[in-house]
């Protein structure tokens, strides 16, 4: 059995509201507990204007600006594709919350910590990865007691959110205790859970770079395994391993691999020359 939903007494006001309000957007917007697959497109359905920018890497996340008369979110196309959602998610909040404080220039919404953004981010993490939703994914596996690093990997990209999101979301819901949180977290950081995501059959290059989905490759999870299996294990060139996985960009995929500590190893002298001779 997963473990038992937080008491509302027990969390501070401002993130009762986010996730009532989260709910009765999505509720609104007939989303039930299915992940938000355009978010910027469901923004403007909402009736808040959507424009992506690239403003830089020293740029803001976002912003949100409400004259009055003009009513616009702006997010900043430099980031991951993960946190330009996320931050969406975070400018939407201050619509439905903050639409007469004027102008909110968010520069890094995970370093702002005053009650508005706070409640922006809480807003943003409740309508993105909604608590009975996560629930009924984890629940299918009525045998856990836990979530496990699968479960992470698994949670991130179904709800299009990085894995330092999910991972937040699963502690603040109890889900997870504050030692797994940590242990996971390091497993983000070390590239654990980046390797686990190649080995679930995601191609993790495709949430991390601006522009891209987040989703699951169409390609068999079984037959990317093999194909990764083949390249550590010096059968397949990294060409080659691209060209399975229909990946074109081969030095940002090497790059991906090495953070995974998905390495080649060094092939036998043996086999080499059983290569050659039957070249």
């Amino acid at each position: 059995m997963l473990s038992s939903r937080k008491s509302p007494m027990t969390e501070p006001r401002y993130i009762t509201e986010a996730r009532n309000m989260a709910a009765a957007v999505r509720h609104q917007m007939h989303l039930g507990l299915e992940a938000v697959a355009n978010i910027f497109h469901l923004m403007e359905e909402f009736g808040l204007p959507v424009a992506r920018r690239d403003m830089g890497t020293d740029g803001p996340d976002g912003i949100y600006a409400n004259s009055g008369r003009v009513v616009v979110a702006v997010i900043n196309t430099s980031r991951p594709r993960n946190r330009q959602r996320f931050t969406a998610g975070h400018e939407l909040g201050h619509h439905v919350f903050d639409s007469d404080a004027g102008l909110q220039v968010d520069q890094d919404i995970f370093q702002m910590q005053n009650l508005q953004e706070r409640r922006a981010n809480a807003f943003a993490a409740h309508f993105l990865m909604p608590e009975d939703g996560i629930r009924s994914l984890l629940s299918k596996d009525s045998l856990k007691s836990r979530a496990d690093p699968q479960d992470v990997v698994h949670l991130a990209y179904h709800f299009g959110v990085s894995n330092q999101a999910i991972i937040y979301q699963l502690h603040n819901l109890n889900i997870i205790r504050a030692r797994e949180r940590d242990r996971f977290l390091e497993m983000d950081e070390d590239g654990s859970l980046i390797a686990i995501a190649w080995k679930c059959g995601y191609s993790p290059a495709r949430s991390q770079q601006p522009g891209s989905h987040g989703e699951k490759l169409r390609l068999p999870a079984d037959f990317i395994r093999r194909a990764i299996d083949a390249y550590t294990s010096s059968k397949i060139s990294l060409s080659r391993l691209a060209e399975l996985l229909e990946r074109s960009d081969v030095e940002v995929l090497e790059q991906d691999l090495l953070e995974a500590n998905l390495i080649p190893v060094a092939a036998d002298v043996d086999e080499y020359r059983e290569d050659v001779e039957h070249a």
